[in-house]
């Protein structure tokens, strides 16, 4: 007489069979939900949001610069955006040429190492225009960090609208988030320069400045640390208020912590996340460019392209201007792909490393009506956290 579980297996043969899925494959695993980053980015609404903020920033550089020019200054908005976009263009050119030193080399000094240089050589006009560009680049990147989260926590659909509102009321503490790591290793590194200069360079104090000079290293190992973490955690600073509805300071101590505690997985999760992103750039640049050359072809096919072209006296004629115009607009896709796979892989490695460091699972943030931090209603009689967002 067969056992049991043989009747059991020979009823329901279909248990014991059939394909494996990928569900199955990474069952308990949380690394994989890396690869919804691209997914999630290409979502109609967000790409609207990281459009629009490109066009923002561009808009606003060129405001900034016009009017430092009115007063004999030089450009300094549109420099800081053209060593990001070529610091980021370079890195993906490079690391797709399987490069990788070289990609990383360039990534940073076109991010950050070119932007402290201008920022150190022109601290007034390149402070202000951070200052200026920080909150949109909080309520935009904010709005497409929100959406990104109730996605993944919950299953949830935010409109661009419902997204746009969320992260307004926030614009106060992303803003802080971002600039308060910049400000702290400013105000160090003044401090060690002012140090350095009375301690130092006066000929009887110098020697009482030599003895002192362990407190400019203790100073000096402050502003390399608040660096490191800033460059490998400035990317969870939206996503931390974006998903716990939190302020700057709890932001900023859990992204350092989070870097810190695993540094590890961070650096993995980055580097999964920068892949696919430069996978996904070469893919946007490649499908921009064909589709305007597409249209380009289709337009001019049965006139020629004879009437676009530069006249005899070099003088482009104005529907030629109006049409380069146009495709540099549509170019601005390419950008804004890139834009928002940035915030949406932000906030999956976000939630990711907060699991792995806090304990918190991936579906737990801060909702309107939710019991805090977690994805269950709360009782009507419940106190608590308002109720409306």
């Amino acid at each position: 007489m067969p056992d049991d579980h043989q009747q059991h297996g020979s009823e329901h043969p279909e248990r014991f069979r059939g394909p494996l899925t990928y569900s199955e494959m990474t069952s308990g695993l949380i690394w994989p939900l890396l690869f919804k980053s691209v997914v999630m980015a290409l979502q109609p609404p967000r790409l609207v949001l990281a459009f629009a903020l490109i066009v923002a920033l561009g808009l606003l550089a060129v405001i900034y610069d016009s009017m430092l020019g009115a007063f004999g200054l030089e450009a300094a908005g549109v420099p800081v955006i053209e060593r990001i976009t070529g610091g980021l263009e370079g890195f993906a050119d490079a690391l797709l040429a399987l490069e990788p030193a070289l990609a990383l080399e360039l990534l940073f000094d076109g991010v950050f190492a070119q932007n402290l240089a201008a920022l150190s050589d022109r601290p007034l006009a390149t402070g202000l225009f951070l200052l200026v560009v920080a909150p949109l680049w909080a309520v935009f990147g904010g709005a497409v960090s929100r959406m990104v989260a109730v996605d993944i926590a919950g299953h949830l659909y935010m409109s661009a609208g419902d997204g746009l509102v969320y992260a307004s009321r926030r614009m106060a503490g992303i803003t802080l988030s971002l600039l308060i790591p910049l400000i702290a290793m400013g105000v160090l590194a003044l401090v060690i320069a002012v140090l350095g200069t009375l301690l130092l360079g006066i000929p009887v104090v110098n020697a009482v400045g030599g003895a002192l000079y362990g407190v400019v290293l203790v100073l000096g190992t402050m502003v390399g640390l608040l660096f490191v973490g800033f460059v490998l955690g400035q990317a969870l600073l939206v996503p931390a208020i974006s998903a716990e509805s939190t302020d700057a300071g709890d932001a900023i101590q859990r992204s350092y912590s989070y870097v810190f505690n695993r540094p590890a997985r961070a650096c993995a999760y980055v580097g999964i996340c920068l892949v696919q992103g430069v996978i996904l750039f070469a893919i946007a640049r490649w499908f921009v460019g064909m589709f305007a050359e597409l249209s380009a072809d289709l337009a001019t096919s049965w006139i020629g392209d004879s009437r676009l072209l530069p006249g005899e006296d070099g003088e482009e004629p104005l529907v030629r201007r109006m049409i380069l115009g146009w495709e540099r607009i549509f170019s601005l896709l390419v950008p804004a792909i890139a834009v928002s796979h940035y915030f949406a892989a932000s906030t999956i490695t976000y939630l990711l490393l907060r699991r792995v460091t806090d304990g918190q699972d991936v579906h737990e943030l801060w909702m309107p009506g939710f019991v805090g931090g977690t994805m269950a209603p709360r009782e009507p009689s419940e106190p608590g956290e308002a109720t409306s967002d």
